[in-house]
């Protein structure tokens, strides 16, 4: 009986099939968050060791059984190129350079050197090789993890049983939230991770794959009766015992975990990126009646009940907080003018801790900022104008691929995928202006994940067009 893969399988002999390498990847979701978030340093080492063997085995796997790539790898090269080209930019900031190409690229760099009495010779452009190196090994290990998601999700089972590992992490983290935190406290619920923001950024994530799952579990009938009000309560009483209706419990606790973790970036940027979503849905060429009936409900049923439990506290803090008074406008005058110094190449990945006291506003309270809690004006900090227009065209062609696709493709399997890997990108992308999210190697590695299911959804076959292909093969 043939394989339901779009590609030729391993032997079940075979102990380094690349099923290992897709299970691995498994477990490693479900772990990374525990460990704070895995955001300490014995914690990130090990998730890259985890990760390069993910990598290792699946190489491995290809070399003992070749077989050609296939999905969005092949028909849409650009999603992983493009990623690839701005993870090694770092390296090129660890280039020696002469005085005067340094000069000309980053003046103030060469001013700083001087004043440390180092002039003379070759000097790279970042201010800290050390930090840099190890920007862009975290980077690789990110990369890496994009590319076996890519590489071992080309078949439907595998892409929905990614997406219910993706959605049940996330599930936990705000069921263990609630029982673990004080719900009435200022500080929020924060998980398993030591900041509540970085909580919410993970739940947004998750909560839109956990959509996108609603979305992909659509029958493709429908009745032509329109249903009484006793039949629409019959139907959805019986529901709740489905996986459908479980889902949709668990996304009404995690949208409640969101809430109350007080996080206002966080529920801010995931309504942002639901309502962005939900109006791509109105303008598709083949629009879905049950997707609108499905996601509008919730997600109002949802917002009631934070607002009955937690949204008040969190409308309070927003209300209560005045925009001079957070210390995070104060590091964002005072990254302005890091940036304004380093402009087209940066100060060095990974090197923002260590330039940023040179431009500390005297105004901020805290002792140090290792993060400019806004990835975008970091990574202009780190990388400058090179770095982030090699970053922006990176999402910006995932997300092109992505929308195109979500717009044009009627198979439910395909468009829930779409709709997780659009608003968890799009939601943590708009987060990202008021924190570091992308910093956390849970969220980051999730971010990833999440954009290569998204990117599958793209190309994954329709089942009818699988069978076909399968029949030819087998004549």
């Amino acid at each position: 009986m043939p394989s339901t893969d779009t590609y030729p399988q391993a032997t079940v002999a075979d102990p380094f099939s690349d099923r290992w390498s897709f299970y691995g990847l498994l477990a490693l979701l479900f772990w990374l968050p525990l460990p704070l978030g895995s955001n300490r340093p014995w914690a990130w080492g090990l998730m890259e060791i985890w990760i390069f063997m993910l990598l290792f085995f699946w190489a491995l796997d290809r070399f003992r059984n070749p077989r050609p790539l296939t999905g969005v790898l092949v028909q849409h090269p650009l999603v992983f190129a493009l990623p690839a080209l701005w993870t090694f930019y770092p390296l090129i900031q660890l280039i020696p350079l002469p005085t005067g190409l340094l000069r000309l690229l980053s003046p103030s760099a060469v001013e700083v050197v001087r004043f440390a009495g180092l002039s003379g010779g070759m000097r790279p452009i970042s201010m800290d090789p050390h930090l840099t190196i190890n920007a862009w090994l975290r980077g690789m290990a990110y990369l890496a993890v994009f590319w076996v998601a890519l590489a071992t999700t080309v078949s439907r089972p595998r892409l929905r049983l990614l997406a219910i590992t993706v959605f049940c992490c996330g599930a936990f983290q705000a069921v263990w939230g609630i029982l673990t935190g004080n719900m009435l406290s200022h500080l929020g619920l924060h998980g398993t991770f030591v900041n509540r923001n970085h909580f919410a950024g993970f739940l947004e994530m998750t909560i839109a794959t956990g959509f996108g799952l609603l979305v992909a579990l659509l029958d493709h009938l429908s009745s032509r009766n329109r249903p009484t009000l006793g039949e629409k309560i019959q139907k959805i009483l019986q529901s709740l015992g489905t996986s459908k209706g479980m889902i949709s419990i668990m996304l009404v606790t995690m949208f409640l975990a969101l809430f109350l973790s007080r996080s206002r970036g966080g529920s801010g940027a995931l309504l942002g990126a639901l309502f962005i979503v939900s109006f791509m849905t109105s303008q598709r060429e083949h629009k879905s009646s049950r997707e609108q009936r499905l996601i509008l409900p919730l997600l109002l049923v949802s917002i009631v009940a934070g607002a009955w439990f937690g949204l008040g506290h969190l409308a309070e803090r927003v209300i209560a907080t005045s925009l001079n008074q957070l210390d995070r406008w104060e590091i964002a005058v005072s990254v302005a003018r890091l940036v304004r110094d380093y402009p087209l190449v940066g100060v060095g990945s990974g090197a923002f801790a260590v330039i940023f006291p040179m431009y500390r506003n005297a105004n901020l309270t805290g002792e140090f900022y290792d993060h400019a809690h806004n990835d975008h004006m970091e990574i202009l900090a780190e990388q400058g104008l090179v770095g982030y227009v090699l970053l922006a065209l990176a999402i910006g062609q995932a997300w092109r691929v992505m929308g195109q696709a979500f717009m044009n493709r009627r198979d439910p399997f395909a468009r829930g995928m779409l709709l997780a890997g659009l608003a968890a990108t799009i939601s943590l992308a708009l987060h990202a202006l008021v924190d570091f999210n992308f910093h956390i190697p849970a969220n980051a590695v999730f971010f990833m994940v999440i954009m290569a299911m998204g990117l599958q959804g793209a190309t994954i076959d329709h089942p009818n067009r699988q069978r076909v292909k399968e029949r030819r093969h087998r004549v």
